[in-house]
């Protein structure tokens, strides 16, 4: 009898879990479909509100802190990754970032293992021309010492092949959404909106050609209204406020703020239709396109408004489960909504393809069979007899942190509304510090530990 054999992974992401944003929710499916099978450590970034180290069944969160700047978080980042890599040993290093690829190449001469890389998160906003240019760099060497690429979509898969000249393995893995949390038929008791948007908000450009094109709308319909979900940049808070009034839609927006992703489907249900923003250049070698949002509003039955890319074409199979608008012209995403708007029948019957779409062939599920398939590649099957099966996973839990609560699907508000420090939160738990069994690794952290008999030794690793 064959099995996948079990064995000892580290997953970088340049991102925060748990975290729901796009790249978070992404990270999520990939936790979930390696994590009962391998023992595997995830190194991402810390949040204020996070612990440095969490178990969750066989799986240990390593979380760096970083400073503010975008250098600075790079550069820590970095150096965690140095250290993790010189604590312990893997059979498989599994990078989402060329951040890391950079310090993987560094060290690869001193480990033996398969390197997996998935092109998933790029140049950050933040990020200056130089570090946009250091950034490419890194992208050519994290393709060169790969022995395993994973990619979201078959341009991708063809651009690598076709103009890069990527010769090595390369599987295709959609991003997979959970259909079930998202199957809700339209909630009654509550205002429908005629469009939400999902995002994080932090671009003045994009919102400034959204807004442009929803004040053509509400000239001739007054009543538009529109829901926008997701994290508002404070620093831009202020001018985007200004674009609303500018472009007249102070009585037409309300800002929902962020949310979990449980009350992402009541508020999706609510409106006619989703809006996808416009793609940002991530400056890369690779080309990245946002995605999971378009499939959200897909398994949600909202009928959806995306710009049309290589990508958006892909999951919507030119154009014919989704309306697709050029995001150069701001007139041609006010016509998507018109059409929509005068032909609620042809909408909603597009939506509804789109559905049973997305269950067929994007789900979450399918998405952990596609990511196990290529880990089979790099670890092939071994008989049981051969020993070479995992027992027990003898590493201690910890308990770290308990989330905090967004704010609730209700109104919405007529101004921007994140999560504020200090704010009571009922869902915490209140725990004194003798009741918490830390584990963590002293290179990560650079701090001492003191050793226990059932503790893992910081400087000695346990070896799986």
């Amino acid at each position: 009898m064959k099995f996948m054999r079990m064995g000892h992974i580290l997953i970088i992401s340049f991102s925060t879990w748990p975290s729901n944003s796009k790249q978070g929710r992404i990270l999520g499916n990939i936790i979930k479909a390696l994590g009962p099978r391998f023992d595997a450590d995830v190194l991402t970034i810390r949040e204020s509100d996070m612990g440095y180290i969490e178990k969750v069944n066989r799986t240990r969160l390593l979380r760096v802190p970083v400073g503010e700047q975008y250098s600075q978080q790079v550069e820590a980042f970095q150096r965690a990754i140095s250290r993790q890599l010189d604590s312990d040993e893997y059979d498989i290093i599994h990078f989402r970032s060329p951040w890391a690829g950079n310090v993987i190449a560094q060290k690869l001469q001193y480990f033996d293992s398969k390197i997996i890389y998935e092109p998933a998160l790029g140049r950050n906003l933040m990020a200056d021309a130089a570090m946009s240019t250091r950034l490419e760099e890194m992208e050519q060497i994290s393709i060169d010492l790969a022995d395993l690429i994973i990619v979201a979509s078959t341009y991708q898969a063809t651009y690598l092949k076709e103009k890069l000249g990527v010769t090595k393995p390369i599987h295709i893995i959609a991003p997979g959404v959970d259909v079930d949390q998202f199957d809700w038929d339209v909630t009654t008791g509550l205002t429908r909106m005629d469009l939400i948007w999902v995002d994080n908000f932090n671009d003045l450009s994009i919102t400034d050609f959204v807004f442009n094109s929803l004040s053509r709308i509400i000239k001739t319909k007054p009543d538009f209204r529109a829901g926008l979900v997701g994290f508002v940049n404070q620093d831009i808070a202020s001018e985007l406020m200004k674009q609303v009034e500018k472009a007249g839609l102070i009585d037409a927006i309300k800002f929902f703020g962020p949310q979990d992703t449980d009350a992402l489907p009541l508020l999706m249900s609510r409106a006619k239709m989703g809006l996808v923003s416009p793609h940002i250049n991530y400056n890369t070698l690779i080309p990245r396109f946002d995605c999971m949002n378009i499939l959200e509003y897909m398994s949600c039955r909202t009928v959806t408004i995306a710009p049309s890319n290589p990508f958006t074409t892909e999951i919507t199979q030119n154009g014919s489960l989704a309306y697709l608008y050029n995001a150069s012209l701001p007139d041609s995403l006010t016509y998507c909504i018109e059409s929509i708007l005068s032909d609620p029948e042809k909408a909603a019957e597009t939506a509804r393809t789109a559905y049973y779409t997305t269950r067929n062939r994007y789900t979450a599920s399918e998405m952990r069979r596609r990511m196990l398939y290529a880990y089979a590649e790099l670890m092939p099957p071994v008989s049981i007899e051969d020993g070479l099966l995992s027992q027990t996973d003898d590493r201690p839990h910890t308990i770290s942190w308990q989330g905090k609560k967004t704010s609730s699907t209700g109104s919405g508000s007529h101004i921007p509304t994140v999560l504020t420090e200090g704010q009571s939160n009922v869902n915490e738990i209140s725990l004194d510090i003798e009741d918490i069994e830390f584990e963590a690794s002293g290179v990560l952290l650079g701090m001492d530990v003191e050793k226990h008999d059932e503790e893992t030794d910081p400087f000695q690793p346990v070896r799986y």
